[in-house]
């Protein structure tokens, strides 16, 4: 029974793709003035696309923050965003790509 109470649970991501943003030091991601966060699609670790990522930050003259990487996450339109938001407001599961989605299928 020892091993049972030092059991620890671990979050393994669906996908090995995700997005990273640029986390600032209060904790926040850098977006625009309509919330849009600054993304980049990635697999975890990939040094190429957080140099990408902190090369453009660093464009617009922010030196603070760091790479944040969010597993299973993507990025999506505008268009994309209503769409979801539509099918959210209508009771749908907002993604129709979402596993949970295939059950509603069935």
């Amino acid at each position: 029974m020892e091993n049972i109470k030092n059991a620890r649970a671990s979050v393994v991501p669906e996908t090995e793709y995700g997005v990273y943003v640029w986390k600032l030091d209060d904790g926040s991601y850098l977006s625009d003035g309509d919330d849009r966060v600054l993304s980049i699609n990635s697999r975890a670790d990939d040094l190429l696309r957080m140099s990408k990522l902190q090369t453009v930050v660093r464009s617009y003259g922010i030196q603070e923050g760091r790479p944040h990487y969010l597993p299973d996450q993507y990025k999506v339109t505008d268009g994309e965003y209503e769409s979801m938001r539509e099918r959210l407001d209508s009771g749908w599961i907002p993604d129709p790509a979402s596993r949970g989605n295939w059950s509603e299928d069935i």
